[in-house]
Order: structure tokens, then C-alpha cells, then sequence
């Protein structure tokens, strides 16, 4: 699941545009374009999920409030957004270049960040959710206990069945109490 709290890589994205150094022209340009990309990116995320509810794999009803929490901090004005660059990360341009740019970026998280990322909110909320489950598990989900039966295979190297796992769990637990 791309949302999944557990496997959401925002952020990774949000250390990598916080990172991002601006020594050149050429850098404000890069920083611009890998602002695009991101958008695409959110909206590639929204279109995966659209395809998996299709197929009937869509995040449990728990997994998604925590998931939307996340993904609305995001919405907040373009200069308070964490892909904003301030006046200090500039200080190697000219002030009329560095306001330039900062204005661009604004118009970026405005008119391309901001949408993508109410689109994908706004699907999460609506007919995601509709077709979300109470419940958590693979077992639930089309062809999900053959994969969990992968996961375990490719976790400990060999063939175990989910329940042997489950009472392996059981029985370490009561081992440490």
C-alpha cells in the first residue's frame, strides 16, 4: 500500500527536497523540476490505489485515518509547505533571483503540489474508503494468504504455515513472561 503509514515514503521525499543544496542557477531549475516530479508522484500513488480498489485490495478503515492525518499536513499555504525554500537556503544568489525563485516555487506547491495532493486526499476519503475493510490482514484481501505464505518463505528461508508462525509468537511470548 504506497499510503500505509508503515510504508510511506514522504518522509524520505521531504529529507531529499530538505537536503537539496542550491549552489547554481541550474540548481533552482533542478529543485523546480524535481518539484514536478513530485507531483506526478502523488498523482502515480493516487492512480495505484485507484487500480488496487478495482482489484479489491484497499487499507483498512484504521490504516487510512492515520495515513490522511499524515498526507494533510501538507496542505498548508506555499510558504509554510516543507517544499518551500527560505531566504537563508539562498544566500549564495542574488536577492532579485533568490525572490524570483521563491515566488516560482510558491506558484509550484500552489497550482501542481497542493491539487495533486487534495486529489489523492479527497479519494482516500471518499470512495477509498467506502471500499475499505473493518478488519487488518492479508488473509482478506485476493490472493492475500498465498502471498502472506510468501512473505513467511522469504522472511525464515522456508516453508511454514501462518499459524506455526502464530504459536512460534505465542510461545516466545509466554517464554519472556
Amino acid at each position: 500500500f504506497p499510503v500505509a503509514s508503515y510504508n510511506w515514503s514522504l518522509n524520505s521525499v521531504r529529507q531529499a527536497f530538505y537536503l537539496f543544496t542550491f549552489k547554481k542557477s541550474s540548481d533552482l531549475k533542478g529543485y523546480l523540476r524535481y518539484l514536478s516530479l513530485y507531483t506526478s508522484w502523488v498523482r502515480g500513488i493516487e492512480g495505484d490505489l485507484r487500480d488496487q480498489l478495482v482489484r479489491g485490495i484497499v487499507l483498512p478503515r484504521e490504516a487510512i485515518a492515520l495515513s490522511t492525518k499524515v498526507i494533510r499536513a501538507e496542505l498548508i499555504s506555499p510558504d509554510q509547505s516543507p517544499y518551500f525554500i527560505s531566504a537563508d537556503r539562498l544566500g549564495g544568489f542574488e536577492a532579485v533571483e533568490a525572490l524570483r525563485f521563491q515566488d516560482r516555487v510558491k506558484v509550484v506547491i500552489e497550482k501542481q503540489v497542493n491539487p495533486a495532493v487534495q486529489s489523492l486526499l479527497s479519494f482516500l476519503d471518499g470512495d477509498y474508503l467506502k471500499g475499505a475493510p473493518e478488519q487488518v490482514g492479508l488473509w482478506q484481501y485476493p490472493g492475500g494468504r498465498e502471498y502472506y505464505r510468501q512473505l513467511i518463505r522469504s522472511f525464515v528461508g522456508f516453508d511454514l504455515s501462518p499459524e506455526s508462525v502464530h504459536e512460534y509468537g505465542l510461545a516466545e511470548v509466554r517464554r519472556l513472561e
